[in-house]
């Protein structure tokens, strides 16, 4: 029976801890795989502690020591998006908040705090379509997010 050092890891499964460390050395590490581009193909790494591990414990086992046990209905995100994946860029994060993280995401200010234009759609209690076909008008990020609603009716003829 082969050595098993952190038991994350069985033939017929592996568990999401552990398939996240995989996922994520493949998406930055091995240009065959299908996201490399987006990954690794533009610069993102992980960090030499969680590939290599730190001489006593093994790259997975330093990635699991930082992170902790991934909550239900979690994954992995970085926080800045450009960054690299390391204890201080990587938090287990909801898909809704990683979809809020993405570099395509529209980013505003409200009270002084970079929002994407969903969370800050939510806080103002506004309707977030309405807010951005303003901005895809020309209207500003800050004007379309405090500009009081109009409501245009076509006029009936009489």
């Amino acid at each position: 029976m082969p050595r098993v050092t952190h038991g994350h890891s069985f033939t017929d499964r592996r568990t999401p801890e552990y398939q996240c460390w995989l996922d994520m050395k493949q998406r930055c590490l091995n240009p065959k795989t299908e996201h490399y581009a987006r990954y690794g193909g533009r610069g993102i790494t992980v960090c030499d502690r969680w590939v290599h591990g730190d001489g006593v414990t093994s790259g997975f086992e330093c990635f699991l020591l930082d992170m902790g046990s991934r909550p239900k209905g979690m994954t992995i995100d970085r926080i800045d998006n450009d960054g690299h994946y390391s204890p201080e860029n990587c938090r287990w994060a909801t898909r809704a908040k990683q979809v809020s993280n993405r570099d395509v995401t529209r980013r505003v200010m409200v009270d002084g705090e970079s929002l994407s234009l969903t969370e800050a759609c939510k806080r103002l209690g506004l309707n977030r379509k309405m807010v951005a076909t303003r901005i895809d008008r020309g209207m500003t990020a800050e004007d379309a997010l405090t500009h009081p609603l109009r409501k245009h009716f076509k006029k009936r003829a009489a």
